[in-house]
């Protein structure tokens, strides 16, 4: 039997309940849910890959929790650059690698305070790696290694390091990301790149512009992962 993980991304929520771009944050994270559960058995593990807030507030953080409660299933989440790794810490618990079904999922921080690219530090990533046995592994990480655009806010320090660590690392099957606020799939090699959409708003890049895609796609990205190694994952839109 395989196991399912569900990936989140840029929800966005505020404790003040505001608007951002333009929508209610909580109101569409309650529409993805619900297509979740329509097109899911059940979740094994939700992956939350950054920006679960605009505000960096605690009681922000705490609603989103509430919200996913009624998923049944543990949650792993990684800060992006507007939670606070703090905060975020504070809310949902550490990263600490999850092993379930006979893979591995090794949350990283790459966010950098008060800015809103990111960095990684490889070495510390491959001192993780490298101390735990090779099972099949997923890295979930809030900036892209590979970005679908030029614009500079996504931008990843140290991020062909970490490509050219992880190609040494071939147990290391795909990283998944958020912060772009688009849905996408690369290869790079035999490591998949898979960047999940918002549930809140879709990003639309023309060169380095970037503007808000009104009637863009939201959802989440369902990830499959067989007890072979096998990994596959599909678009779930709200």
């Amino acid at each position: 039997m395989g196991t399912t993980i569900l990936q989140l991304a840029d929800i966005h929520l505020r404790a003040d309940g505001r608007e951002v771009y333009g929508h209610d944050p909580e109101h569409r994270l309650t529409r993805v849910l619900e297509a979740c559960r329509r097109e899911l058995a059940g979740v094994d593990l939700v992956v939350l890959s950054g920006d679960q807030c605009d505000d960096g507030e605690p009681a922000a953080l705490a609603r989103v929790r509430q919200l996913l409660d009624g998923l049944g299933a543990p949650v792993l989440a990684i800060p992006g650059n507007h939670d606070g790794a703090g905060v975020q810490r504070a809310s949902f618990g550490d990263w600490t690698p999850v092993e379930l079904g006979g893979w591995r999922v090794v949350g990283l921080d790459s966010s950098i305070a008060g800015e809103i690219q990111g960095s990684i530090d490889v070495a510390a990533l491959e001192s993780l790696l490298d101390a735990r046995d090779s099972r099949p592994t997923l890295l979930a990480v809030h900036h892209p290694p590979v970005a679908p655009t030029s614009h500079p806010w996504f931008g990843l320090e140290h991020a062909a390091r970490l490509l050219s660590s992880l190609a040494a690392r071939p147990h290391v099957r795909a990283v998944l990301s958020g912060h772009v606020h688009h849905a996408f799939s690369l290869a790079c090699g035999s490591l998949q790149l898979l960047g999940a959409p918002s549930t809140l708003a879709s990003f639309r890049f023309d060169g380095a512009e970037l503007t808000v895609d009104a009637g863009g796609p939201v959802g989440a990205r369902a990830i499959f992962l067989g007890a072979d190694g096998s990994l596959q994952s599909r678009l779930i839109e709200a």
